[in-house]
């Protein structure tokens, strides 16, 4: 959850930076951080018409993972933007970011799939390599929430507190009518 101020831009990332090393202007070896993971980048506008509030955000949705090598750095990324229009208290999804995630996995008979290739090959006897690609997609569910203003809760605190005060009068005096009622009952029974 994030909370943004009108046309001002929020930034969640749920990931890593991870760091590539280059050279600058003058020769000299620098870090130079990229941020990958999903990363979530959101500009909200607020609309009132005809007393009902609207939030139009734009949104900047990326997923994007680093596979490193001896040469460079592979960025694999995804992204989508768009704009919504909602209303207060809304809510919109966001899919179609697919993610391809490859993994290499030696199966075959337990421990002899695993020897040296110099123990007499028997690991190409009793195992293969094989290459495993599952597909997934992210879905983002976006809500847009017009949270009050600073004025409207001081008002909202000062009218709490002026309706807590108005009960408290009112046990008081309802315990008043009824001690007043126990006494005239006295009186007339007397």
């Amino acid at each position: 959850s994030v909370t943004v101020r009108d046309k001002q831009e929020g930034r969640i990332q749920i990931g890593s930076d991870i760091s590539i090393k280059q050279r600058d202007f003058a020769g000299n070896v620098i870090d130079v951080f990229i941020s990958t993971g999903t990363i979530i980048q959101v500009t909200p506008y607020i609309y009132s018409e005809d007393g009902v509030d609207y939030v139009l955000l734009k949104l900047n949705v990326e997923r994007s993972s680093a596979q490193p090598s001896d040469l460079t750095t592979e960025i694999r990324k995804t992204s989508a933007t768009t704009e919504a229009l909602m209303l207060n208290g809304e809510e919109t999804v966001i899919g179609g970011l697919f993610v391809n995630e490859e993994t290499d996995v030696r199966r075959g008979i337990p421990i002899l799939k695993d020897l040296p290739w110099w123990v007499f090959g028997i690991r190409y006897l009793t195992g293969y390599d094989q290459k495993q690609v599952s597909k997934r997609e992210v879905i983002i569910l976006i809500k847009a929430e017009i949270v009050p203003t600073l004025k409207e809760r001081i008002s909202k605190q000062k009218e709490n507190e002026i309706e807590k005060l108005r009960n408290e009068h009112k046990e008081i005096l309802e315990k008043f009518r009824t001690k007043k009622q126990d006494e005239t009952e006295e009186v007339k029974e007397n």
